[in-house]
């Protein structure tokens, strides 16, 4: 994680949208996240804009503690972006 955080300067993480099951145990959360480009998705860093949005779907124990996690994100669209133009 240190290092993704590393690899966008700026970053700014906004969540859009939650909601969940009505016992709480399945959590899906809408996010997008922006910055500016250190080295992200491996790339060189340029400083050029980041948005990245995805969505986050957690299964969690009845106590509170997270079983697991899920995420999707355009990354393919971002990295496309950020090598072709």
């Amino acid at each position: 994680m240190e290092g993704f955080l590393n690899s966008v300067h700026d970053l700014e993480f906004t969540v859009v949208e939650t909601f969940q099951n009505s016992d709480g145990t399945r959590v899906c959360s809408l996010w997008e996240l922006t910055g500016r480009n250190n080295g992200i998705l491996g790339l060189e860093p340029d400083g050029r804009a980041v948005h990245l949005t995805g969505t986050a779907v957690w299964d969690v124990h009845h106590d509170g503690t997270l079983l697991r996690n899920r995420v999707e994100r355009n990354a393919f669209e971002l990295h496309q972006r950020l090598t072709n133009s």
